[in-house]
């Protein structure tokens, strides 16, 4: 965040010749893409206990500082939890909002949702910044904004949402 509001100009640079139909275009595609996710999409889970388990994680960040999985306890206060395999990134990104929101499977799903959703922006910025062309960029998120299996699986908490979108933020 600190090197982004250093570099913001020089960040935003490469895409100052966007016209403004096309960044019209990009909202109504990420309306499209966040609606679909967010009202068609089923939320359910897919990886059954692995999502009760990045919560739980979350959970224990903000109520006790520690990455852990809880064995035993009270929804306020793990007694005895464990270290788990499970990836800390996703874990700790769902604690920040569980910090300021309170810990909540829905607010977790949504996050999930905008993630995913944000995910069509950030093709639309890679696809520019490698072609400099308006076209093609419209059309490869309007292309992963319809994709089934990324709108089935947008409210599902997993980590693959999340680093989809930073290596694709990364790279762009």
């Amino acid at each position: 965040i600190s090197f982004f509001s250093i570099d913001f100009k020089k960040i935003i640079k490469p895409f100052s010749h966007i016209s403004k139909r096309t960044w019209v275009f990009l909202l109504l595609i990420l309306l499209l893409a966040f609606s679909l996710r967010a009202f068609i999409a089923p939320t359910t889970h897919r990886v059954y206990y692995d999502e009760d388990i990045y919560i739980n994680i979350a959970q224990n960040i903000v109520n006790d500082g520690n990455a852990i999985l809880c064995n035993r306890g009270t929804p306020d206060h793990c007694d005895e939890g464990v270290l788990n395999k499970q990836p800390q990134s996703l874990s700790f990104f769902l604690a920040i909002f569980f910090f300021f929101f309170g810990v909540n499977e829905q607010l977790a799903s949504f996050i999930m949702i905008a993630i995913s959703s944000l995910t069509s922006a950030a093709i639309f910025l890679l696809v520019y910044m490698l072609t400099k062309k308006e076209e093609p960029a419209l059309y490869s998120t309007f292309i992963i904004a319809l994709t089934p299996i990324a709108i089935i699986w947008a409210p599902t908490i997993t980590g693959e949402q999340l680093f989809a979108f930073f290596s694709i933020l990364a790279i762009t």
